[in-house]
């Protein structure tokens, strides 16, 4: 499962990264990202809006009331944020089927999802549309090739 924190900054911090991924244990999260770097229209001008990202599992849980100060925490531990900037807003998504899991009887349940879906004209697209795990590049290419082969 995913813990997403969307925030919106008074101004965007300086960056020309759309991504980047942190390994570190020490850190909550794993991967951060600037919207207002895929697309000056994500974010009002002169501002910014990113994510974090913390993955858990039952395995590795999370203390949900407390997890959004140990992100802004981290966040400026790593120099992402600083003490000055302003917070507008918070957006919290708690994506419990964010990745598909891969087990014994995928193969064929994937099948005959993919099968039905064929059925009845529907195309499948992008990681839970087609039940399959997909990079942030792979679901963007999927979709302006998507976009292409019905738009254009």
């Amino acid at each position: 499962s995913v813990f997403n924190l969307n925030l919106g900054l008074k101004q965007a911090r300086p960056s020309d990264k759309h991504w980047a991924y942190f390994s570190q244990k020490d850190h909550s999260f794993f991967r951060v990202g600037f919207y207002h770097n895929f697309a000056a229209g994500l974010a009002p001008s002169g501002a910014g809006s990113m994510y974090a990202e913390v993955s858990y599992s039952s395995f590795k849980p999370i203390d949900k009331k407390k997890i959004v100060a140990r992100i802004e925490r981290d966040l400026r531990k790593v120099g992402l944020i600083s003490n000055g900037d302003e917070i507008l807003m918070r957006d919290i998504n708690d994506i419990k089927y964010a990745y598909p899991i891969y087990d014994k009887n995928y193969a064929e349940a994937r099948k005959q999802i993919m099968g039905f879906l064929s059925e009845h004209r529907i195309t499948p697209c992008g990681r839970y549309g087609a039940w399959k795990y997909m990079s942030m590049e792979d679901v963007i290419q999927e979709g302006r090739i998507f976009a292409q082969r019905c738009f254009l």
